[in-house]
């Protein structure tokens, strides 16, 4: 899996491909080190242990099942994907009717 690769001067926004990445990576002279510390650190970085604990707690009231994944789509900003999560299903008393799930589908 290819991930986004951070532009270095602009935090919030990404390449959005793997050509417009290496083209990036070669013009500026980004080196590895540049790119490793891109990812967090849970161990060498107190914050971000905090945070994922938090978010542990959290996803534990919540049940993302794989079974209620019901689209991805791409970014514009950045191309990272994204998930699309249903708690009901299609046809279901409470879910979208397939005319619902159709122009959904559609928008995305």
């Amino acid at each position: 899996m290819t991930l986004p690769v951070e532009i270095l001067d602009n935090k919030d926004h990404y390449l959005l491909s793997h050509r417009e990445a290496m083209q990036y990576i070669e013009e500026n002279g980004v080196t590895i080190d540049q790119l490793k510390s891109l990812i967090p650190n849970s161990k060498k970085e107190p914050e971000e242990k905090k945070a994922i604990d938090a978010n542990k707690r959290l996803d534990k009231a919540h049940n993302w099942d794989a079974t209620k994944l019901r689209a991805t789509v791409k970014c514009d900003d950045c191309g990272a994907s994204r998930c699309i999560y249903s708690k009901f299903a299609v046809g279901s008393k409470n879910g979208p009717t397939s005319a619902e799930e159709e122009i959904r589908s559609k928008a995305l």
